[in-house]
């Protein structure tokens, strides 16, 4: 790693080591969104991590942005998810916002004042979220926003909502617009929570925009920009930054697999589970797709994200990474016995999902174009 980046991953690695794994479990288990650690990460800084300095963030990269992924992940995949997501929704302003807007809006994102999300899929095209079905409205000084949202991370806990509706003129649902909504707007509700299996606090619920009204400067970029700025400017970081999520819950998996069998001794000759071929092979069969999953991904995060040239090759890594996550959490769950346990780095043995029994990389949560 560079020295930069070795610089983040301990920002990072200090802020799990101090708040987000210590909260990890009853973050899980109560749904409860992570404050707490989204705080520490603005504490140490990383809530600007790919924000240029001169609106007062690090000017880090996409190598920097997986590395410290990976270490949140590793210790709390709600608070990786939900960090991943304030990345996702500021980095579309980074890319084509107004000097005005970036100058009002980045400085608290950078700060970590304000928490960011996207608000994209909706329930008449589902995974399809480049394409919405709601319209915008125009108005003489501005637009109304009417839309239902089927997934929003962070959802009411966001400051600053990204959402795609078509263009008030629109002739088809490709061509849309991005709007920059506050969490102040008037018409703005979450409706109901997050019930799935794992990432328990990301606080991940279908949202309404109902008669928002907005100013003109809400809109980010020129009318109908809003699926090239999704697919350049915010798809990348996502497939990023949801394939470094995979692999640091995957490490974190190993990491205490390997541990429970140094620690697990028969009692009647004191042999450990790490002792047994048979295990020693799990693991090593564990160890495998991580390990490949990793200097893929590392490969991949080189440089700044250009999609034009590797959006299709990095959604291949995002996918790619689910059923290396699904391998490792399968053989955490036959190594431990199939019982929910505390792992030693949050309750990583609770959030396996029963989904993860499968091969089929489709039914894993967190290979979901949901956003």
């Amino acid at each position: 790693m560079t020295e930069t980046a070795n610089r983040v991953v301990e920002k990072a690695r200090g802020a799990c080591d101090a708040v987000i794994a210590a909260e990890a479990a009853v973050v899980d288990r109560e749904r409860r969104f992570p404050r707490h650690s989204i705080e520490a990460l603005a504490g140490a800084g990383l809530a600007g991590l790919t924000v240029p300095m001169q609106f007062g963030g690090l000017g880090g990269g996409a190598a920097e942005f997986v590395r410290v992924v990976k270490e949140i992940a590793r210790a709390c995949g709600s608070t990786a998810m939900v960090y991943v997501m304030h990345v996702c929704g500021t980095m579309p302003i980074v890319a084509v916002a107004s000097d005005a807007q970036k100058s009002e809006l980045l400085p608290p994102l950078a700060s970590g004042e304000w928490l960011a999300t996207l608000a994209f899929s909706e329930p008449g095209s589902g995974a399809h979220f480049y394409a919405p079905v709601s319209r915008a409205a125009a108005r003489s000084d501005g637009f109304v926003l009417q839309c239902d949202k089927s997934f929003v991370t962070s959802a009411g806990e966001a400051d600053l909502y990204l959402v795609s509706t078509q263009s008030p003129s629109a002739a088809s649902p490709l061509e849309s617009d991005l709007f920059m909504v506050r969490r102040s707007d008037a018409g703005i509700t979450v409706k109901g929570r997050w019930e799935g299996i794992g990432l328990n606090g990301n606080a991940s619920a279908p949202m309404r925009f109902d008669g928002v009204v907005l100013q003109e400067s809400a809109r980010l970029g020129p009318e109908k920009s809003g699926l090239t700025t999704m697919l350049q400017a915010g798809v990348p970081w996502f497939h990023l930054g949801v394939s470094a999520a995979n692999i640091g819950l995957a490490r974190a998996a190993l990491d205490a697999s390997i541990t429970h069998s140094k620690a697990r001794k028969y009692e009647h000759n004191g042999q450990r589970l790490a002792d047994i071929p048979g295990i020693q092979a799990l693991l090593a069969e564990m160890s495998q797709p991580v390990a490949a999953a990793r200097a893929y991904r590392s490969n991949d995060s080189s440089a700044t994200p250009r999609p034009a040239r590797s959006w299709p090759r990095r959604t291949t890594c995002s996918r790619n990474s689910s059923p290396r996550y699904c391998s490792a959490f399968r053989g955490v769950r036959r190594l431990g016995g199939g019982q929910r346990a505390d792992a030693q780095r949050g309750n990583l043995w609770g959030i396996v999902p029963a989904a993860c029994e499968t091969d089929e990389p489709a039914t894993c949560p967190m290979n979901d174009a949901r956003h």
